[in-house]
């Protein structure tokens, strides 16, 4: 992990310093959908299907004619479902029988946090295929920009999460549509790159895991 995290620092020096590279540098804005599934039907962007949204700033900096890399910095809301809720009917908690029934309401609770994604991409024509790391900061339930403190405890890699993301989508002139799927792996400070390769394989296998998500998206290039 030590390596990812190298090359995401790598990657922010060179969008602070656009001079060491102006000439390949492209910066936008990226926004889109966080979804349960990805299927093509009717449902797909009902509100049973979408789980949160995502935006914010981005910059894509190419390094060959089919190679180039991108790196967010996106302000993403995305609610969880815990558990299902179960209670007790008066009738059944009176007999002293202890059974439970089913409470149609399951408990959900919202995060916010910031994703920093950093994605290599291979571009063929208009088509774009996109794979790579994600650390995900916790921005906890109250945001604080004016506390050096609340910097110095939220942004810390070792306690922030990390996730890999596959994509694909059209780029045309300025605009750029696509999907990803993100693969949830773990806390940064706890996973190793074997556990990070089998939870992929394993990931990619099942694709159900309540802890993954589907994202559409569309980006902006100035």
């Amino acid at each position: 992990m030590k390596k990812a995290t190298f090359l995401l620092a790598m990657t922010m020096m060179l969008w602070l310093c656009p001079g060491t590279a102006e000439a390949q540098l492209s910066y936008g804005v990226k926004g889109g959908l966080n979804l349960t599934s990805m299927k093509l039907n009717n449902e797909l962007l009902k509100a049973s299907n979408r789980t949160g949204f995502f935006v914010g700033p981005t910059v894509r900096l190419k390094t060959g004619k089919f190679i180039s890399f991108d790196l967010s910095a996106l302000y993403n809301e995305r609610s969880f479902r815990l558990s299902e809720n179960f209670t007790e009917t008066p009738e059944v908690a009176a007999s002293g029988e202890g059974e439970t029934v089913f409470d149609m309401e399951p408990t959900s609770v919202k995060q916010r946090a910031l994703d920093v994604p950093l994605n290599l991409r291979l571009k063929f024509g208009w088509v774009y295929l996109s794979a790579g790391p994600q650390l995900t900061f916790n921005l906890k339930d109250k945001i604080d920009l004016t506390s050096s403190e609340w910097y110095k405890t939220t942004f810390r890699p070792k306690t922030s999460t990390f996730s890999v993301n596959f994509g694909a989508g059209v780029s045309i002139g300025h605009v750029e549509v696509g999907v990803t799927y993100n693969i949830a792996c773990g806390n940064t400070g706890e996973i190793t790159a074997r556990s990070v390769v089998d939870g992929v394989k394993e990931n990619v296998k099942l694709m159900d895991s309540k802890q993954n998500v589907w994202q559409m998206m569309a980006a902006f290039y100035f």
